[in-house]
């Protein structure tokens, strides 16, 4: 049995494993394994927090401030409950989700109860380019843009990809390509 090198978004550095979420190791061919395995940075779930924290502070302001109209109340925090079952639901589909690098692939898995699985073999990638955010910045993910060899082939944009300075650097060192980074 190989050891599979793999990242987690806990930890910045990459930790040894010989266990890879069932999920990941469902798509993986029997001769492949797993050079790199992450989620994308929690950040993605950034604007959800920032719309429910507004909706709480909205409703706890009404609240306070009204007359104490039942409906209206009711709405509110009605509206609250489904934001919140919204963020649930984002969640578990951040937690089902992952990058994965394997030596021949690149494969992004998605999805809560039926995964969605899109697999680019890595000869189709020329160039690899990465992108940060200020905010990607400030709490670290950026994105990875990847030009395919191929003409008309479309690559799926990688975006809030986790210590991207490392993913990077080791995706390059699997397509053997050269330093571009803009």
């Amino acid at each position: 049995m190989k050891i599979r090198a793999s990242m987690t978004f806990l930890s910045p550095r990459l930790r040894l494993s010989k266990q890879l979420p069932r999920l990941v190791s469902d798509y993986l061919l029997p001769d492949e394994y797993a050079t790199i395995t992450v989620r994308k940075h929690p950040g993605i779930l950034f604007g959800h927090c920032v719309v429910i924290t507004g909706w709480i502070v909205a409703a706890c302001l009404v609240s306070v401030l009204s007359d104490g109209g039942a409906p209206i109340l009711g709405a509110i925090w009605g509206g609250f409950v489904v934001l919140v079952a919204w963020l649930v639901v984002r969640m578990a589909a951040w937690l089902e989700s992952y990058f994965v690098v394997t030596e021949t692939r690149l494969i992004f898995i998605t999805g809560i109860r039926t995964a969605r699985v899109v697999s680019v073999p890595l000869r189709e990638i020329g160039v690899l380019k990465g992108h940060r955010s200020p905010l990607g910045r400030l709490i670290g993910y950026g994105e990875f843009v990847a030009e395919p060899v191929t003409p008309g082939y479309v690559i799926p944009t990688m975006k809030y990809m986790p210590y991207m300075e490392q993913l990077l650097a080791e995706m390059r060192e699997l397509l053997h390509l050269e330093e571009s980074e803009s």
